[in-house]
């Protein structure tokens, strides 16, 4: 009941990337650093697409979270701002 009222607006966005279509060549010209977070415990079909990114975007990095799903920004928000901080720290040198 608590999520119900952003049904719309999730199928609203939902039908706003299907319109878009697939897009990896667009995105293959994205020149900077990228890292892309995903949970061992996310539904298979985001890990894919993380994936497919992962491989198109030239300077991307994946990073597998252990132990989390999509809501790993609401249960390990400090292992997320790890991550971010560190990659930060790298790049941005």
């Amino acid at each position: 009941p608590r999520y119900r009222a952003f049904a719309p607006r999730q199928i609203d966005e939902v039908e706003a990337i299907d319109y878009l279509g697939v897009r990896l060549g667009a995105y293959a010209r994205i020149e900077v650093p990228v890292v892309l977070l995903g949970g061992d415990r996310s539904p298979a079909h985001l890990g894919e697409r993380l994936d497919a990114l992962a491989r198109t975007l030239p300077r991307a990095e994946r990073v597998v979270l252990r132990g989390q799903g999509h809501a790993a920004h609401t249960r390990a928000p400090d292992e997320i701002a790890r991550v971010i901080a560190t990659f930060a720290d790298r790049v941005l040198r």
